[in-house]
């Protein structure tokens, strides 16, 4: 069993899953069509080509919502390297396909496990979004990791993280408001407490390859 696997926490895919995502299968009847049925997105996978099709196709629309969240990352970071080839399913996320941004100042993380700490200032970006099993996608949430200045939040190893919804509403803040609900990204990349507490791109996926 991988490390990343044994590390798979329940209590993590409760906590994605209760993020709503956008209502719709296409961007002008979202606000219309019924919710989806949660309980079918871990079962639907999708080849590279396709995921990077459907990505490609929310991408505008998933940067424009979650702008609204007035976070400079959630504007910018899709104009920051993108260390996957293509959209990956990940169960850590509540089974939905996510892409993993870094801005420069994580330029190192583009090493995997051989990436030296993050310096402060550094920010990696994962954005997702949900297929479900009847063929409907739905953007869902960004979670950004921002590197603070040593000391700045000993809890968390220096680390801020930040769960922002598709709508662009704030889920949770480790360093503001709602710390709690993202309280399980901390209890999960504390897995990699010798990497940094991050988590890379899979093998398969990684540009770095």
């Amino acid at each position: 069993m991988s490390p990343i696997s044994r590390y798979l926490a329940p209590a993590l895919a409760i906590a994605c899953l209760s993020v709503l995502p956008l209502a719709a299968e296409q961007h002008a009847d979202r606000a219309t069509e019924p919710k989806p049925d949660f309980e079918s997105l871990d079962a639907k996978r999708l080849s590279e080509d396709k995921a990077s099709y459907h990505y490609t196709e929310l991408k505008d629309e998933m940067r424009e919502g979650y702008a609204r969240s007035e976070l400079a990352a959630a504007s910018s970071y899709q104009d920051w390297r993108r260390y996957n080839e293509a959209p990956y399913l990940s169960q850590m996320h509540g089974s939905r396909y996510v892409n993993n941004y870094a801005n420069e100042a994580a330029r190192g993380y583009g090493q995997g496990e051989d990436a030296p700490a993050m310096p402060p200032g550094a920010v990696i970006a994962k954005d997702s979004f949900a297929f479900t099993n009847d063929g409907r996608v739905y953007p869902d949430s960004l979670f950004l990791m921002e590197k603070l200045e040593a000391g700045a939040n000993p809890a968390t190893a220096d680390w801020r993280y930040v769960m922002v919804s598709p709508e662009g509403a704030v889920i949770g803040d480790s360093t503001g408001a709602n710390p709690r609900r993202v309280d399980f990204c901390h209890g999960c990349h504390r897995a990699m407490d010798e990497n940094d507490y991050l988590f890379h791109v899979p093998d398969d996926y990684s540009t770095m390859r």
